[in-house]
């Protein structure tokens, strides 16, 4: 389970842009957000899981999904999020600014928009 609300917000809007696979939708309830490393460009998302994700593998074994934005008028800045797959299943989450500096903590107050 993703520790992080914010991480699983942008990991399930990301997923759920892919209309046509419910497979890979599911595999955001095999994994954990491992490791968070913060950049003053953004962060980076590392992700284990659980055996059973096996199940829902994309076929598309190095698939890469983005279009989330990501906004904060708390911090002032704004980000986008891209999700990459390794072998099919769910390896990791790049949130890079593009406007301003990522902030070097947790986000409690943020908004999220395909794009």
């Amino acid at each position: 389970m993703i520790k992080s609300k914010f991480i699983a917000d942008v990991v399930g809007l990301l997923l759920d842009s892919q209309n046509n696979s419910i497979d890979i939708r599911l595999q955001k309830e095999f994994i954990t957000d491992t490791v968070c490393g913060y950049m003053s460009k953004g962060l980076f998302v590392t992700f284990s899981h659980t055996e059973d994700i096996i199940a829902h593998k994309s076929a598309n074994e190095n698939l890469i999904i983005n279009g989330v934005k990501i906004t904060s008028t708390a911090f002032n800045f704004e980000a986008e999020a891209t999700l990459f797959f390794r072998k099919g299943i769910v390896d990791c989450l790049e949130i890079s600014a593009t406007k301003g500096k990522y902030p070097q903590q947790e986000l409690t107050e943020y908004t999220l928009n395909q794009i």
